[in-house]
């Protein structure tokens, strides 16, 4: 199985919110998805939030903004 989300969810000024983690059996690239939770299970307020996923060497980062 390999490993997807290595990294996680940071709010701007760069505090992990949530670690992200997937598999998919058969090494093949699978979904990872966020419910917009933090570590302690309470929602995220509206903000600014950056994510970095890794698979083998692949990297992708991004930002996200939730208005709630």
């Amino acid at each position: 199985m390999r490993r997807i989300g290595a990294q996680g969810v940071t709010d701007a000024s760069g505090r992990l919110v949530r670690r992200l983690a997937g598999t998919k059996p058969g090494g093949q690239l699978g979904v990872v998805e966020w419910d917009r939770r933090g570590e302690n299970g309470t929602r995220v307020a509206s903000g600014v939030y950056l994510y970095r996923l890794t698979a083998g060497p692949m990297r992708w980062s991004g930002r996200m903004i939730i208005v709630r």
